[in-house]
């Protein structure tokens, strides 16, 4: 985590590729609590996240294409608050806001 300059917190979450099959854990933040928890099923992952008010998230899932990902049962193109970012090493890349949101892959 990191402040922005304008004083916004911003959370990178990016689950390993491979090792842990799940993770979860929460951390304070100037801005209230962040939670993540995740869990591998299979080739994907199902991944839930809570960026308090007044924070934003950058999420990296393993799909190589975001088209794969859902959130909330909705394509991630589709889904309120979440912005699809290029891809990086394999890993769909997503920006979100404040929020829970679950996402999966497959």
């Amino acid at each position: 985590m990191e402040p922005d300059p304008d004083g916004t917190v911003r959370l990178s979450i990016a689950p390993p590729a491979s090792g842990l099959s799940r993770a979860s854990g929460s951390v304070p933040t100037v801005a209230g609590p962040a939670a993540v928890s995740w869990q591998r099923h299979g080739r994907g992952i199902a991944l839930s996240l809570t960026v308090p008010a007044n924070a934003s998230a950058a999420v990296q899932l393993p799909a190589s294409d975001p088209a794969g990902a859902r959130e909330g049962g909705v394509a991630v193109s589709r889904a309120p608050g979440v912005s699809v970012l290029p891809t990086a090493d394999g890993r769909a890349v997503l920006s979100v806001g404040s929020g829970t949101y679950r996402f999966t892959t497959s």
